[in-house]
Order: structure tokens, then C-alpha cells, then sequence
């Protein structure tokens, strides 16, 4: 999910210097949440319609 150089920009927050320095470092972490968001979404919002929609006495429907 990150990589070394990710980690590092994180670490070294403190050491940015100039205007675009922080975007710098919070842009490939910020990619990489809203990518897993992109993955994640999906499938649970599938997932609570699937359910929604199961019929009484289903096994998907639960006790």
C-alpha cells in the first residue's frame, strides 16, 4: 500500500521547506487513500444492498 519513499516523505514532515513542499509529501498518501476509498466503496455498498434485499428467512437475512 506505501512504499518506502512514502514513509520517508511522512517521517521527514518536518524538514519541508517552500510553497509546494507539503503538497509533495501528502499527495501520493492522499492518492493512496482515495484509491483504497474507490476499492472499498463499491463493494460494501453491494454488499448492504444484497443484504437490504434479502428475503425473510434467508440465510442472509440473519436471525
Amino acid at each position: 500500500m506505501s512504499s518506502g519513499g512514502d514513509i520517508r516523505r511522512c517521517r521527514d514532515w518536518h524538514t519541508v521547506t517552500g510553497q509546494a513542499g507539503p503538497l509533495l509529501v501528502a499527495a501520493p498518501v492522499l492518492l493512496r487513500v482515495g484509491v483504497l476509498a474507490l476499492v472499498l466503496f463499491p463493494g460494501a455498498f453491494g454488499l448492504h444492498t444484497l443484504v437490504n434485499g434479502a428475503e425473510y428467512g434467508s440465510w442472509l437475512y440473519g436471525d
